[in-house]
């Protein structure tokens, strides 16, 4: 019989645990039997790769925030139209 093993970063909403936003695999690895004493670690680089690429997933989902709850109606009651970034106004 045959085993492997694998890492997978997932992020889901906190109300619904249970349903999956986004699903990466990070690591998938078969499971061998050890011939030496190093056999019985992942070792040092796949454990240095498995934390960036955690690292990562958790900077982008993070960076996708503000882009979520970023407004983009304007402020004022009376206007109809949406905030667009046009450079610099008024007195330098």
């Amino acid at each position: 019989m045959s085993q492997s093993h694998r890492v997978i970063f997932q992020t889901y909403e906190d109300s619904s645990p249970d349903t999956v936003i986004k699903e990466d695999l990070i690591i998938y690895s078969k499971i061998t039997l050890p011939t030496n004493c190093s056999d019985f670690t992942m070792g040092i680089k796949t454990q240095l790769s498995v934390v960036h690429q955690i690292q990562s997933n958790v900077l982008n989902e993070k960076l996708a925030l503000p882009a979520e709850n970023q407004e983009r109606d304007c402020p004022d009651s009376n206007c109809t139209g949406t905030l667009v970034k046009c450079g610099c106004h008024g007195p330098l």
